[in-house]
């Protein structure tokens, strides 16, 4: 498993039904780009 598809399976494992802020259900993220890490 590369770096990317750690990634991705501990983001589904976070977020199971898509991406929601905690504080307020927002849909969207940020990408931190020096570390490719969603946000």
């Amino acid at each position: 498993m590369d770096q990317a598809e750690q990634v991705a399976y501990f983001f589904r494992r976070r977020w199971p039904n898509g991406f929601s802020c905690p504080s307020c259900g927002y849909g969207a993220y940020y990408t931190i780009t020096t570390r490719q890490l969603p946000l």
